[in-house]
This record gives C-alpha cells, sequence and structure tokens, in this order.
C-alpha cells in the first residue's frame, strides 16, 4: 500500500532526504519507507495495534508502520501504568502491542471502520475512559493546514519536544513529514543541557512547547542561547499568560524568530487556530484565525448563532480535520462519523471586529456557589490583574485556590472570596508548590481536587480545619 501524495506517509515523494536523526542514526525517507513497510508485513488487515510512544526511533517507525500500512494504531502514553495498559488492550480488543517489541495479544481486532486511522485519549494520558476516532483524511487534512500556516520548508529541522501519543507532539511529525523535513528524535526536557546541545549540533530550526515549557525556558535564559539555526517557535496545549505571549513576541523578533500561539484540540486531530506572529504583540489574549480549510461560528446557550461581536458564545469549528467521534469500548470502533466535520468545542470565546478570536473560558470551568455562578478562568484572570498567582477550581460545594506556599494560598483565597462575593468559608486555599499536570502538561484538575479533599481530611484529624 503507498499512501496519497498529500499525506504524511508517502515518503516516496522525499528521496534520500533526510527524514529521522536519531542518536545514533539518521534516517533517509527512501530507508524510512523502506523499514516501515517491513515491519508491517505481519500486521493482518484486521489488526488493531497498540504503540507505546516512547521517545525513540524505534516507536515512531512502529506508528509510522502502521499508518503506511492503513492499520488503525492505538498511541499509548509511554508512563502509562502497566496494569492500566492491559486494561486498555482489553477493553478495545487491541490483538498487537509495540512496546519496543512486536508482540500479539489475539488472533485478530475488533471490527473497525474502514476510515479508522488514528486513535488518541483525550486527556494525554491513554488511560482516560474514552478515546478519539480519527480518519486518514482528518490527519492528512490537519497536517496539511499545519504545514501552510507555518509556511514549512524542506530544509525545515524539528525536534521531539513534546510526546507523540500527544496531538500536539504528533502534528509536528505529521507536519514535518509532509513537506521532506527533518525531525530530531529526542529523549531529554528542554531543562537539559543535552536537549539545547542536539538543538545545536543537529541545526533545529523550530521548536514546539507548551505554556510550561516556556515558563522553563524563560528561566533558562534561552534568548541568550547561541541557537544559529533557530528560526521560528509554536505555543499550543493551554493559555500562555498575555504578558508572556507580548514577552516571547518581542523576544522573537529580536533574534529574527517567528512565534505563534496556536489553539487546538485532540477532536479535531490538533489544531484549530493559529495568530500570526504580527499579531502576537498587539493581540496577546488571542487564539487568533482558523487555520486554512477551517472555520469558526459562536453560538448562545438557547443554540442561536452570535452575529454581533464582542459577544459571547460556546466556539463551534467546522473542517476536514474533525475527529469521527468518541469510542468508550471496542464496539465504538465499527462506528462511522458522526460529527460531519462540525465540533462543539466547550470553550466560550468572543470575536472583535477584525475577526480574530479570543478564548474568555470553558464551559465546564464553571461553579455554582450558594447561586451564583463563578466562572474560573475569568477569576484566575482578576488575580492575576493584581498581581496573584494562582489556579483556581472546585465544586459546587468549594472553591479551591492552589497558589505556591500557605501565605500566598491565603491571599489570593482571600481575594476570590472578595472578587466572587461569597462567604470566605467556601473558597478553600490549597498551598502547592507545581500543581499537578497531565502529561501533556496541562493542568490536571482532577488530581488538585483529589490533593485537596487528603489535605483537608489530614487537617480535619490533626485539628486544623477551620
Amino acid at each position: 500500500m503507498h499512501p496519497r501524495d498529500d499525506c504524511p506517509f508517502a515518503f516516496e515523494r522525499h528521496g534520500d532526504a533526510v527524514a529521522l536523526l536519531g542518536a545514533d542514526s539518521t534516517w533517509t525517507y527512501s530507508a524510512l519507507g523502506r523499514a516501515a513497510d517491513a515491519a508491517a508485513m505481519d500486521l493482518g488487515s484486521d489488526d488493531l495495534v497498540a504503540v507505546v510512544a516512547a521517545s525513540d526511533v524505534g516507536s515512531l517507525l512502529a506508528y509510522l508502520a502502521c499508518q503506511r500500512a492503513g492499520r488503525p494504531v492505538l498511541l499509548v502514553d509511554e508512563r502509562l501504568a502497566e496494569e492500566r495498559r492491559s486494561d486498555l488492550y482489553r477493553r478495545f480488543l487491541v490483538s498487537v502491542v509495540f512496546d519496543g517489541r512486536w508482540r500479539r495479544l489475539r488472533s485478530s481486532g475488533p471490527e473497525m471502520h474502514p476510515d479508522l486511522s488514528l486513535l488518541l485519549s483525550t486527556s494525554g494520558s491513554t488511560g482516560a475512559p474514552k478515546l478519539v476516532r480519527l480518519s486518514r483524511a482528518a490527519v492528512c487534512a490537519n497536517a496539511s493546514a499545519i504545514a501552510r500556516y507555518l509556511s514549512l520548508r524542506a530544509d525545515d529541522v524539528a525536534i521531539t519536544s513534546l510526546p507523540f501519543h500527544y496531538s500536539y507532539g504528533l502534528s509536528v511529525v505529521h507536519s514535518h513529514l509532509l513537506v521532506g523535513g527533518s525531525i530530531v528524535v529526542a529523549d531529554f526536557a528542554v531543562t537539559q543541557r543535552e536537549f539545547w546541545d542536539l538543538v545545536r549540533s543537529r541545526g533545529v530550526s523550530n521548536l514546539a512547547g507548551v505554556p510550561v515549557m516556556y515558563e522553563w525556558m524563560r528561566r533558562l535564559r534561552v534568548e541568550r542561547m547561541d541557537l544559529p539555526n533557530m528560526r521560528m517557535l509554536t505555543q499550543a496545549g493551554g493559555r500562555l499568560a498575555p504578558d508572556s505571549v507580548r514577552w516571547w513576541a518581542e523576544t522573537a523578533g529580536k533574534k529574527g524568530w517567528e512565534f505563534f500561539v496556536m489553539y487546538g484540540q485532540t477532536e479535531a486531530t490538533a489544531r484549530m487556530a493559529y495568530l500570526p506572529p504580527r499579531l502576537a504583540a498587539s493581540h496577546a489574549d488571542a487564539i487568533g484565525l482558523p487555520i486554512p480549510g477551517g472555520s469558526f461560528s459562536l453560538v448562545c446557550d438557547a443554540g442561536q448563532p452570535v452575529e454581533d461581536s464582542d459577544r459571547e458564545g460556546e466556539l463551534v469549528y467546522s473542517g476536514a480535520n474533525v475527529m469521527m467521534g468518541y469510542a468508550n469500548e471496542a464496539k465504538d470502533l465499527a462506528r462511522g462519523d458522526e460529527l460531519g466535520g462540525v465540533l462543539r468545542t466547550g470553550d466560550v470565546a468572543m470575536r472583535d471586529a477584525a475577526g480574530i478570536y479570543r478564548i474568555v473560558g470553558r464551559r465546564s470551568r464553571f461553579l455554582k456557589v450558594f447561586g451564583k455562578r463563578l466562572a474560573l478562568d475569568h477569576l484566575e484572570k482578576l488575580l492575576a490583574d493584581r498581581g496573584l498567582t494562582a489556579v483556581v477550581t472546585g465544586r459546587d460545594d468549594c472553591v479551591i485556590v492552589v497558589a505556591g506556599d500557605t501565605q500566598a494560598a491565603d491571599a489570593a483565597a482571600a481575594t476570590v472570596a472578595e472578587i466572587a462575593g461569597v462567604h470566605r468559608s467556601v473558597v478553600n486555599p490549597l498551598p502547592m508548590t507545581e500543581p499537578p499536570r497531565t502529561s501533556s502538561g496541562k493542568l490536571n484538575y482532577a488530581e488538585i481536587i483529589a490533593a485537596f479533599d487528603r489535605h483537608r481530611q489530614g487537617a480535619r484529624e490533626t485539628g486544623q480545619h477551620r
């Protein structure tokens, strides 16, 4: 099977150009195609393959082999506990696993829709109860759109700064393979010297990161490093504070780099919007414009279109990169396209008169406490306006305010109670130096709430609960 020329897996088009740069190996596109095809020879037409996405060439090659052969593949976080992996394999009737070696678990996989190409978790950990079902057409459409708005070139060199089981990290792989660029496969974090040694020695030009990585890079004073080949920084995976966006935009301008803020969800393969670098400083709180081939609309709570500028509504995305639907169990894999290219994102957004979009909250990021509806993202912004850095989450019976130490958490909690107009007793401070995050770098609100429950129980047992 030879993929179409407009998809990332048609390696023949790029011949002897360098595709992958491993720790001690170099793979041309021709060699990569031959190796992927050889690896897929023992896969049957009805196999569902799970690939444990380690940060090495072998894992990436296994994934590409499945895609070249047209076998649906489930990408698994390498940090997922073995017990949870096994449960996942049983639940979805996975027939073949690659976890450093190929293993057959059963003679064949479940019944699957012919368009099904890729299964990803919605949460950054494939132990999640549901998976996103993506078609080959969605994968190809999103790679093409990203390559187009980033103006990717065959001489671009990316690095695996993000895990490829995560849709953002995978989109970096797809978009660069599509244009014949090179990908450095690295098993280091941006906080490690070895990562930056690779960036320099391999001539990396494009670097992708989530907000927490940009915080780390700023502390590392990346702008002072000698990075002669760097030309582009991209940011997605959550909201980067506007002050940080402006700082990075200004820094990139001085260095001759481009800085792209992007917005997406796994349900849309990866990306739905991007902010052109020329707008980053003036629209630092925006997600920007829909990607090529996609479009946005806003709808009110009653489901009616929001036509006016500067009015809130749920953000709805339309495009060829929208998922087929979710899967909770094996029988769902046989289902076809259930969304018709339209995705209700769950994000609350506004559109200005120039057509620039910005996210103002999350429909699920609201609490109703004592009859008051609290927008948690807005509370965090108001705290930031007062110079207080905190994470606000909770349940309808309590608000939880997380900050670095007891004094900071108490101050932020008192400010939230004042701003929101609720009794101080329902606003609970929680000191945490580093709030828990998912493997994709996003805040793990469920873990924060669980930590609060443990903290409160401990306080009760020692008689310190107020």
